[in-house]
């Protein structure tokens, strides 16, 4: 962990060191500004494997705030984030929002929420897509955003479990960065090398072992890769990327079973105007990621649990798939429909090309070998800002 946070705190020392902070030009002090954000999504996952479940997700976010800027380098946000699933007769969620920015030329270091749409742009096995469906979007802590022409830097803390003294649960943290360099920027060409890390602690001093087991565990993911990018005619676009990515766990591994792994993660995109159709390949030996894809895990998360002779059974509490490889396909559209209004299409396809199986309660065997999975996704954003003083 504190070779992680010297990491972090060099990159933040680069990124001041470069005399940045000047003035922004679309903020003006002292006015009040009500920003609205609005999500409503649609998620079918259609799994048959032994790994992830299948299950559907209907649903809205709800986020109104008010952003007020006594400072041309300052901004303050209050609001409130609320989630609901249809079906429910009230708001699953609702989770107050505060920050503090302070704004920079090319940078902002922010306490309090944090800058998290698009998953601070981690591939998918570090940082789930769903995370910006639930309560997960929210996120709260620290955080350092940099970019010059080459370099874009997102650096944050995101504190997940906070303890008071005798607290009956567990500290828990999430320490990030997601470094991208461009080596080649042209009209045609762009070569990046980007770096990306997470590290999950789980701990803590003060609270009380009574309920839970006082456990510490560190896991740290680190994935370096490249990216090619060439542009064609009609602003068409090939992307190609691939990840090596490693993971290693310190403390009591419990359900997480695999304490090291490796795994990669190829793509090839081709994108015209608002479509983007992609073909890939994963395959990880013993990866487990507790942020990550279901789809990408080694051990199972599935939940089957039977109650039989006066205990229960669940039948996946065991089930790994230490070397998994998938075949991967996706199918985005993403567009404008009206100012303001977002649409967004996904569709992303799974084909396990090997064999595994389980034993159920019945004693019979679930075996799978050339599944095929998919999820389909439909989402419509609204996000819009509404001076209320000046």
């Amino acid at each position: 962990m504190n070779k992680v946070g010297l990491f972090l705190f060099l990159l933040a020392v680069i990124g001041f060191s470069k005399k940045t902070i000047g003035q922004q030009d679309s903020i003006t002090p002292n006015t009040l500004h009500l920003e609205l954000y609005n999500h409503n999504f649609f998620k079918n996952n259609e799994y048959s494997n032994n790994i992830a479940d299948g299950y559907t997700l209907l649903g809205s976010q709800l986020q109104p705030k008010l952003i007020f800027s006594p400072h041309t380098k300052v901004r303050l946000e209050l609001g409130v984030f609320g989630l609901t699933y249809a079906g429910l007769d009230k708001y699953h969620k609702v989770i107050p929002t505060f920050s503090f920015h302070y704004l920079m030329k090319n940078s902002s270091f922010i306490m309090g929420t944090l800058e998290s749409q698009n998953n601070h742009n981690l591939i998918v096995p570090l940082m789930d897509e769903e995370t910006q469906l639930d309560e997960r979007f929210i996120e709260n802590g620290l955080q350092y955003l940099y970019q010059s022409d080459r370099i874009k830097i997102d650096t944050w803390l995101n504190w997940e479990s906070f303890i008071f003294r005798g607290s009956k649960h567990n500290e828990e943290l999430v320490l990030g960065v997601n470094l991208e360099y461009d080596f080649i920027e042209n009209e045609k060409w762009n070569l990046s090398i980007p770096l990306q890390s997470l590290l999950y602690h789980r701990g803590g001093q003060i609270n009380t072992d009574i309920v839970e087991r006082r456990l510490t565990l560190s896991m740290l993911h680190t994935a370096l890769g490249i990216q090619l990018k060439r542009k064609l005619l009609y602003d068409d676009e090939v992307c190609f990327s691939s990840f090596f990515i490693e993971h290693h766990t310190q403390g009591i591994p419990e359900e997480y079973v695999f304490k090291t792994s490796k795994a990669s993660l190829t793509w090839l995109n081709y994108k015209r105007k608002n479509l983007v159709l992609g073909i890939g390949y994963w395959y990880g030996d013993g990866f487990i990621s507790p942020r990550g894809g279901d789809m990408y895990q080694s051990v199972s998360k599935k939940i089957d649990i039977y109650y039989r002779n006066g205990s229960f059974y669940d039948v996946y509490a065991s089930h790994t798939e230490k070397q998994r490889s998938l075949i991967l396909g996706k199918i985005s559209y993403q567009k404008e429909v009206l100012p303001k209004i977002h649409l967004k299409l996904n569709s992303n396809l799974f084909y396990q090309n090997y064999h595994s199986k389980v034993t159920l309660m019945s004693g019979k065997t679930k075996e799978v070998y050339n599944d095929f999975d998919f999820t389909v996704s439909l989402s419509f954003i609204y996000k819009d800002l509404f001076l209320l003083y000046k």
